[in-house]
């Protein structure tokens, strides 16, 4: 497989970038590009472009990591991995211009810290909706399900209607429940409850959550709509939005040598482009036991 690559700047960093082709194995004709953004350490979104003779009209992306080392340099620290998703979708666009939608599948995660003093991955869709009230690819990005959208976003609005959070909730743990119980009788909404968790918990509200967020998501939309990982990115739909811009860029070729890369001369400038399932939440027991005094006592 031929594989080439770029050093790549914008005005928030510095990346390198890798393309490479697929070929029918009969007529040698390419099919696909494959399209890697990240360091040299480190490849952090990944999206595989059908070419312009095949007549698709739908990329998939393929993955989006956010680590320190998805870049060479960076000159913006906020919303980054936003930045570099973007910049791929650019890149998508200069490849084949009649790409009009991007698949993905969500299987999202980040890393949550729990009472018991562990990090685990956890699955980021629920608790960006509960916090952000869109998944995080639906924030930035305008993303949508591919089957049932329209219900999934109606179904969202329960977290405004009060008669979709129960009179009493069980929080699993009885310390959780002392604490958290004055900030739920005090709210009308999930969407409230939620917002107050965040305002006083801050870092740690991911392990006052954790317990009992799938349980709080299914009384909200009455089923398990919000779980369904096949998604899609518009371009025409979200022109109005201005949720995936066209970022400008330089590219240089490189060469890639043992132990790093060196460029070459020819220089143009760009046009105006995980992991598999998160670990399983604990049993009961082992939720009861937490002590969540001692891990909420510094907030």
């Amino acid at each position: 497989m031929k594989q080439t690559y770029y050093e790549i700047t914008t005005n928030s960093g510095k990346f390198i970038f890798k393309i490479s082709v697929d070929e029918d194995r009969d007529t040698h004709k390419i099919t696909d590009y494959n399209i890697n953004l990240g360091s040299k350490d480190n490849f952090c979104v990944q999206i595989k472009v059908p070419a312009k003779n095949t007549g698709k009209t739908d990329a998939y992306l393929m993955w989006v990591e956010s680590k320190e080392n998805c870049s060479l340099e960076r000159y913006k620290k906020e919303k980054f991995s936003q930045h570099m998703t973007i910049l791929g979708l650019t890149i998508v666009r200069n490849i084949n211009s009649n790409i009009k939608t991007v698949s993905f599948r969500d299987t999202s995660s980040f890393m949550c810290e729990l009472p018991d003093h562990t990090e685990i991955q956890v699955p980021m869709k629920i608790f960006h909706l509960a916090f952000h009230e869109a998944t995080w690819y639906e924030y930035y990005f305008n993303a949508k399900l591919q089957k049932n959208h329209e219900e999934y976003s109606k179904l969202k609005k329960n977290m405004y209607k009060s008669e979709y959070k129960p009179p009493t909730f069980d929080f699993i743990n009885q310390e959780l429940d002392e604490e958290l119980y004055p900030l739920y009788k005090a709210t009308t909404c999930w969407y409230d409850f939620f917002q107050a968790i965040s305002k006083k918990y801050g870092d740690k509200k991911c392990g006052m959550v954790y317990p009992w967020i799938s349980n709080a998501m299914y009384s909200i939309f009455q089923n398990n709509i919000y779980d369904d990982i096949h998604w899609y990115i518009d371009f025409d739909d979200n022109i109005k939005q201005n949720k995936t811009p066209i970022i400008q860029f330089d590219m240089t070729k490189i060469n890639k040598l043992q132990g790093g890369y060196r460029k070459t001369h020819k220089k143009r400038k760009g046009r105006r482009f995980t992991f598999s399932r998160t670990h399983m939440f604990p049993n009961i027991p082992q939720i009861q036991s937490w002590n969540y005094r001692e891990f909420i006592k510094d907030v």
